[in-house]
């Protein structure tokens, strides 16, 4: 989990700098030893993204992480939340605590145009609280 509230920290830290989705981790000199293809769930896309792993990262978990995305699963992970979808949840659940997540996932499910599949509402619970741990981490 420190991996994972690190590569949360330094995410945070470029997209301040950046402010887009993803941070722009990609600087001359990192030693990339491949890179992961995963789908990514955000807002308003979904698609496969190219993520980049670099000699030092200790899990693919925390490789997602840095790059602003929360993994459905630890160790090969094929679905990736962005941030700031788990965000978007956050806030909304907050305002209205009855919104549970199968009524959300479907509305992301509308939102790209995707039939709803009802592990999908599974894997974003796991990110969710995956997210959930690394905030509860970082207020420490």
């Amino acid at each position: 989990m420190s991996e994972m509230v690190d590569g949360f920290l330094k995410w945070s830290e470029a997209l301040g700098v950046s402010g887009e989705m993803v941070a722009p981790l990609l600087k001359e000199g990192l030693d990339i030893q491949g890179f992961l293809t995963i789908t990514v769930v955000d807002v308003f896309d979904l698609c496969l993204r190219d993520v980049p792993m670099i000699k030092g990262d200790k899990t693919i978990a925390a490789a997602l992480v840095k790059c602003g995305l929360i993994p459905s699963a630890p160790y090969s992970p094929s679905l990736a939340f962005s941030i700031r979808v788990l965000e978007l949840y956050q806030n909304t659940n907050l305002r209205c605590p009855h919104l549970a997540i199968q009524p959300f996932v479907k509305s992301l499910c509308d939102l790209h145009g995707k039939p709803f599949k009802p592990y999908l509402s599974k894997q974003f619970s796991i990110a969710y609280d995956v997210y959930l741990a690394i905030l509860k981490e970082t207020d420490h």
